[in-house]
């Protein structure tokens, strides 16, 4: 995983430079941000009397991926693989609910330091994990899904940002003769780092 990634950020770093005069350069972008929203997927109680609520918008959001820069259009494109999750964890117990989200975006640059964006994000190997002390592993998996983003960005410097952005997104399940559907929508802020 480790060499890919290498891989992914030297090909980026390349790339840009043989994009250079061809009136748009392409760069890498690594993210993170921290999310909150959706339906209970699990509610846990310890047996000191606290709960933890798994929610299907949260919590944690990981990206790496590419940005085509246009040079004379205040137009940028972005694709990006994230790992999305959430987990709790005690001495007798833990669980989790990860999701591997692929994205493509498209922003609009007010100025150098404001751009407003949105495009699709399609939810791959949606799955929630639980495990109580030496019992086996109980596992449900969702159905991939495809949401929309809108996303806000300020820049306070060429190669950092910060970002506010909505996810509106439904995952269906089903269970033997039983069906429905998660809401994954969410709130998220976190930061960016461009090269």
């Amino acid at each position: 995983m480790r060499l890919l990634l290498i891989a992914l950020a030297a090909a980026c770093s390349t790339g840009s430079a043989l994009a250079e005069g061809r009136g748009f350069t392409y760069g890498g972008v690594f993210g993170i941000s921290f999310t909150s929203g959706g339906d209970t997927v699990d509610e846990l109680r310890y047996v000191d009397g606290t709960t933890q609520t798994i929610k299907a918008g949260g919590q944690y959001n990981i990206k790496l991926g590419g940005e085509l820069r246009f040079d004379h259009v205040p137009v940028q494109l972005q694709a990006t693989m994230n790992w999305h999750y959430v987990n709790d964890a005690a001495s007798n117990a833990e669980a989790s609910y990860t999701r591997y989200p692929l994205e493509l975006l498209a922003f609009y640059n007010f100025n150098h330091k404001w751009r407003l964006g949105g495009g699709v994000r399609y939810i791959l190997n949606p799955k929630y994990k639980f495990k109580f002390e030496n019992d086996p592993t109980y596992e449900f998996k969702f159905k991939p899904s495809l949401g929309y983003v809108l996303e806000g960005e300020y820049f306070y410097s060429a190669g950092t940002s910060i970002t506010a952005r909505y996810v509106n997104v439904s995952l269906p399940w089903n269970y033997g003769p039983f069906s429905g559907k998660l809401d994954g929508s969410h709130i998220g802020f976190g930061f960016n780092i461009y090269w």
